[in-house]
């Protein structure tokens, strides 16, 4: 973790972690470790000044820290991609369009290729409506088994199509 934040400022990726990290805690005001213990990062709130193990921040922060990390990991590198299965795990539900606004914006700008899955209906949600700011750059499959060969097949969804069916709650998750 301390190569991790050296390079995180070094490369000017600072601030975009500490960006999306507030999405989750927008109180958090900074990022640091310690030499005593390189593999573990720390974090500051506003208007304190202790430092607090990231791990007592719950899964949420963990899992944006992890995404954001692995896209900055990836920058430099062509046709990189990000794999994120049940990406709502740990993320409440108000911040789940803030956190597909963060993951559209920075796989864009670091070219990496995001490809999550979801059962949750909230999170479909979250991304139907990102998807409508970030016009033609997200894509939505449904896994679903071939009547006839029984094997599984993805179908794709056009965004529109995705929208209509979230306001007719027709089934959308493989139901």
């Amino acid at each position: 973790m301390v190569k991790f934040v050296q390079d995180a400022k070094i490369n000017g990726y600072y601030e975009k972690i500490l960006e999306a990290i507030q999405i989750i805690d927008d109180d958090i005001e900074e990022l640091t470790t310690y030499a005593i213990y390189p593999d573990m990062l720390y974090v500051r709130k506003k208007d304190t000044i202790r430092y607090i193990p990231i791990k007592f921040f719950g899964d949420a922060m963990q899992k944006v820290l992890l995404y954001v990390s692995v896209i900055f990991k990836n920058a430099d590198k062509d046709n990189s991609y990000l794999l994120i299965d049940e990406i709502e795990n740990g993320i409440h539900y108000t911040a789940q369009k803030e956190v597909w606004q963060m993951l559209f914006k920075l796989c864009k700008r670091y070219n990496v290729q995001l490809f999550a899955t979801t059962h949750s209906h909230e999170m479909i949600t979250a991304f139907e409506k990102v998807c409508e700011e970030f016009e033609g750059e997200g894509a939505y499959f449904e896994m679903a088994r071939h009547a006839k060969t029984n094997q599984i097949i993805g179908i794709k969804h056009e965004i529109a199509t995705l929208e209509y069916e979230l306001e007719t709650n027709t089934a959308i998750r493989g139901e």
